[in-house]
């Protein structure tokens, strides 16, 4: 699963000032930040695993030496407990688990040697999609169909190339999400085209899966709108099964002062392929009305709806259907 990261998380060398809303200055060099988040979800259709929870979704920490400078060292490291749930979790056998383990979410040592290379190694943030595990920056409760099923946060070492508004990268990592068991290489470029943000990725899996990525994101009228693809390329696939996926999703935020309404429009195709849980194809819609308390508080509610070809969702008498609808509920807070 991925972790927290800001809508276009494709510029690398993330610092955590830009997770985290505001700082607490414990000595020249050091900051801490953090979040919390605790919410109310019911699922329909839940595949027989429980329907309705009261959770923290979120409790995180974040250390760092804030932005590195040419010819130094600095570090981030984020600690917590998330609870992360996805739209369609149940067409993966997921259910929704207790988030009651405390670790280390993400966090690397980062060198600048130049001004323009920045080589980061540790536990790394993808750059792949739009969302991260961390419900309490996202602009939805629940990630999408497409999140699940992508990178996250692995070890690697990673050199980033400032080129004068676009950022190139290439690094080394262990994920094993996509099914690898060796090392895999992954390339990306991120910057800004006019009013425009944008992101692309191609990550090899070793013997796994393959993984291009799109990403824009940019802001009509009162609305920041990012749009994101996933195309699955499968190596080795069994014979007589599909061997690519893909993935389409839009994201909509109208911002009405204190008030947003974040909606999601998702849609995957797998075929026989299995790589968003065997839908066939499926389509999601989320809405999420939040009230922004303050500037770092906030409640919400949220109401979710998948329909996928394949019949993967349990009813209560526990037929097989192909249809879920979540309910949340959360209420937040960063410092």
């Amino acid at each position: 699963m991925k972790f927290e990261k800001s809508m276009l998380a494709l510029a690398v060398g993330l610092c955590s000032t830009s997770l985290m809303a505001g700082s607490i200055n414990v000595s020249k060099d050091i900051n801490i930040t953090g979040d919390f988040a605790a919410g109310a979800f019911y699922m329909v259709n839940d595949g027989g695993t429980g329907n309705e929870q009261i959770e923290v979704n979120d409790f995180g920490i974040a250390i760092d030496t804030g932005e590195t400078k040419t010819g130094e060292i600095g570090f981030l490291g984020v600690l917590g407990s998330r609870t992360g749930h996805f739209v369609g979790e149940t067409a993966a056998g997921q259910a929704f688990t207790l988030g009651d383990s405390f670790g280390l979410d993400f966090g690397y040592i980062t060198y600048k040697p130049t001004d323009i290379i920045t080589l980061d190694a540790g536990v790394l943030l993808t750059t792949i999609g739009a969302e991260g595990s961390a419900s309490v920056f996202q602009a939805n409760i629940t990630r999408g169909l497409m999140w699940n099923y992508e990178p996250a946060a692995y070890a690697g070492v990673r050199a980033s190339f400032d080129l004068g508004g676009t950022t190139v990268s290439a690094e080394l990592n262990r994920d094993g999400s996509q099914g690898s068991t060796a090392t895999n290489w992954q390339v990306s470029a991120s910057g800004d085209a006019g009013p425009v943000s944008y992101g692309v990725t191609y990550y090899d899996g070793k013997d796994a899966n393959n993984i291009i990525d799109v990403l824009v994101s940019t802001k009509v009228a009162k609305m920041d709108v990012t749009a994101y693809m996933d195309y699955f390329m499968v190596d080795d696939a069994a014979a007589g099964l599909d061997d690519s996926a893909m993935g389409f999703g839009l994201l909509v935020t109208p911002n009405l002062g204190k008030f947003d309404v974040p909606f999601r429009v998702e849609y995957v195709s797998d075929g026989t392929s299995g790589v968003y849980g065997g839908v066939d194809t499926a389509t999601s819609f989320t809405v999420t009305p939040t009230y922004h308390v303050t500037d770092n508080s906030f409640v919400r509610a949220e109401m979710s709806y998948v329909m996928a070809d394949n019949e993967l969702f349990t009813d209560t008498d526990g037929e097989a259907t192909d249809s879920q609808i979540i309910g949340t509920f959360q209420i937040g807070y960063t410092f």
